[in-house]
């Protein structure tokens, strides 16, 4: 990602990883999806930076179950690695295959195209 805002990095992250993941039948939702990437990258960035990480090991996802920060960094790398090691695409091309797809799906009486 070009970006040099933080915040768009963190955006553009979180959505894309929510996409492709959603698209791959993962158990949680694609706001689910977003908001642990999101925090996941705000662990990172507190680690990264020197920052206090200690509030921000443990995340709680949209069911209330609780995680290691680092366990869940792993599930979704794991799961987005895999989908573009089988087959690599560009930024653009996840935004356009993945992002897009699921905004479509979100429309009354839409149809998701098949992966």
């Amino acid at each position: 990602m070009s970006d040099k805002s933080k915040q768009d990095i963190t955006y553009k992250l979180s959505l894309r990883v929510a996409a492709m993941m959603a698209a791959s039948g993962a158990p949680e939702t694609p706001q689910d999806l977003f908001r642990l990437t999101r925090k996941v990258y705000d662990y990172r960035s507190a680690v990264v930076h020197g920052d206090d990480a200690d509030g921000r090991r443990m995340i709680r996802d949209g069911r209330g179950n609780e995680a290691a920060a680092i366990e869940v960094a792993e599930r979704l790398l794991r799961s987005c690695l895999s989908k573009l090691l089988n087959r690599p695409r560009t930024p653009r091309e996840i935004d356009e295959e993945f992002v897009i797809q699921a905004m479509q799906s979100l429309r009354p009486g839409a149809e998701s195209a098949p992966d």
